[in-house]
């Protein structure tokens, strides 16, 4: 419900889609832009191979833009702890590169390209999202391997 609730979805009906899987699709990141790319506000949610589920919202579409861009309604979001972290006024909220897989402010969840191959993927705070504290996204570790990841597709109605 406190997801529902970020993503201003209070009193409308929600559907989501999915529109990548790690586990189905494999783990490059351009078939992660091939399937997501354009679909418009999107849920993500990551699982650490420690447990850890973790995720972020954006309202705005993954273009593989090569660039940053700016969503005032972005926020990043641990499952297991209840916490969010939102930015600065959206600027920088996304990190839209096609050689990356979903990557939220200026690296501060970065899921690299075969992330579940390695350890390249990581929290990197403090600088758009949260502080220190929101290394609890991927409980508490800078570099982590993740297990799975799932991006849905969201329309409000």
């Amino acid at each position: 419900d406190w997801i529902l609730k970020q993503m201003k979805s209070e009193g409308k009906k929600i559907q989501m889609n999915l529109l990548y899987k790690l586990t189905v699709h494999g783990d490059a990141a351009s078939t992660f832009h091939s399937r997501c790319n354009y679909k418009g506000a999107t849920l993500t949610l990551i699982r650490t191979s420690k447990g850890y589920r973790s995720g972020g919202f954006t309202n705005i579409s993954w273009e593989s833009r090569e660039n940053y861009a700016n969503d005032p309604n972005a926020f990043l979001f641990s499952l297991d702890f209840k916490e969010q972290y939102f930015t600065n006024e959206g600027n920088n909220a996304i990190y839209d590169i096609s050689s990356y897989g979903p990557t939220f402010g200026n690296n501060d969840l970065y899921i690299s390209d075969n992330c579940s191959k390695n350890l390249s993927s990581y929290c990197n705070f403090p600088y758009r999202y949260g502080g220190f504290k929101a290394r609890v996204l991927s409980g508490g570790f800078y570099a982590f391997k993740v297990n799975e990841i799932e991006v849905f597709q969201i329309n409000m109605s």
